[in-house]
């Protein structure tokens, strides 16, 4: 059984909208992509399996997760993000929690979501041009 760890809110409001109304906010909020174990319990099979990255480490499979959802994001909003847009510093603003797994889901989404160049053959080169803000554990509200 694979269990996945993903929560991705956004927050549109669609109803009772005036005709001439524009879309002006996206807000997308989720912690973090397939993720190994954080412990393992004393009859556990996979107990000294090799994580990669080990124990609380986001695993590949999440890394794509947030890579994937970051393209679709991407794709049903690229109208409030097009690629010539000068001031993307100023239009987006990404944060994570201080958590190793948190940044690198952060990061992998930012790059789904952010390509903007090609490189060779056409290939995409990964880009973040915007910075990603890290709340330090102490300070994080959020942070369960």
């Amino acid at each position: 059984m694979n269990l996945a760890v993903l929560f991705s809110i956004v927050i549109v409001l669609f109803e009772t909208r005036p005709t001439n109304s524009q879309l002006q906010m996206v807000l997308a909020l989720f912690r973090h992509g397939v993720r190994s174990p954080i412990v393992t319990f004393p009859t556990d099979p996979h107990a000294n399996y090799p994580w990669v990255g080990g124990m609380e480490s986001l695993q590949p499979k999440g890394l794509v997760q947030l890579y994937e959802l970051g393209q679709s994001m991407r794709a049903r909003y690229k109208f409030l993000f097009p690629d010539h847009v000068a001031n993307r510093k100023q239009k987006i603003y990404a944060v994570s929690s201080a958590s190793q797994r948190c940044i690198d889901s952060a990061q992998s989404f930012l790059a789904g979501f952010l390509q903007t160049t090609t490189g060779i053959n056409g290939s995409v080169v990964p880009k973040q041009p915007v910075p990603l803000h890290i709340i330090p554990g102490d300070q994080d509200a959020v942070r369960i």
